[in-house]
């Protein structure tokens, strides 16, 4: 594994897509020159806010977000981890929370959809079903970079070790789990 210089970057991602993407452009910025060589953020970076924004914030991939991202790794020639974003699934009613990875020439290097849904309801507590509005993916996703193999995996996978024992036996030296807390 080489050494090289990474930025984790960590906003308070709130219900304006816009002013979220903003926000985390100029940090990409930023971290770039301090010499960042590898930029990675955290889950749901372009929207955390209502339910009924979740679908109207995501996008297909290609599309205008993964547009804006690969645009910034090719600018500053950096490899850069998307933290996850609402991917729409065109003719599914619910959406992929979706991680990027995108190589210093601008190109998709890989693409994870989040697998294990955080589903949790608590007797006379709060319940939360991520998988009424995300779709599991299937994939577990190790990529070549030119410092080590990474593991791509968002949030609640965490809870899941065996996933990064095979990610660990694929070869990653580095995991990437970004999540929304």
């Amino acid at each position: 594994m080489s050494k090289f210089l990474m930025s984790v970057l960590q906003i308070d991602s709130q219900a304006d897509k816009k002013a979220n993407l903003d926000k985390i452009g100029r940090f990409i910025d930023e971290a770039a020159s301090h010499g960042a060589r590898f930029v990675a953020m955290a889950e749901n970076v372009h929207y955390c806010g209502p339910k009924d924004g979740v679908f109207a914030s995501a996008e297909t991939i290609p599309g205008p977000m993964s547009a804006f991202f690969a645009a910034k790794a090719k600018q500053y020639k950096i490899w850069l981890h998307c933290g996850s974003i609402g991917e729409v699934i065109p003719g599914e009613s619910r959406l992929y929370n979706t991680t990027l990875l995108y190589n210093p020439r601008g190109e998709l290097a890989a693409r994870y959809e989040k697998i294990h849904m955080y589903d949790v309801e608590i007797e006379n507590g709060p319940s939360t079903r991520e998988s009424d509005t995300k779709k599991p993916g299937h994939r577990i996703v190790v990529a070549d970079t030119e410092f080590c193999k990474v593991g791509l995996s968002i949030c609640y996978d965490m809870r899941f070790p065996e996933m990064y024992r095979i990610m660990a036996l694929q070869g990653a030296k580095v995991m990437f789990v970004p999540a929304n807390y």
